[in-house]
């Protein structure tokens, strides 16, 4: 995990990375209760492994979007 890092005492996680719902299961005990997580991905399919990980990992709201 990550030394030094309490659980819940994250407000926010940035992630631009080729696999994020890996990391989004080592993240998810660090982020406080209504703290953010945000990932960029550019293929729709990482967007949706991604969203299809994050109930099971505690996160109870998520939003795509998409920026050309």
């Amino acid at each position: 995990m990550y030394e030094g890092l309490a659980e819940a005492s994250v407000d926010a996680a940035i992630f631009d990375l080729p696999q994020p719902w890996d990391a989004v299961r080592i993240a998810a005990p660090l982020i406080r209760p209504g703290g953010r997580l945000c990932t960029f991905s550019p293929c729709i399919e990482q967007i949706s492994r991604t969203i299809d990980i994050l109930p099971e990992c505690g996160f109870t709201q998520h939003e795509a979007r998409t920026h050309y």
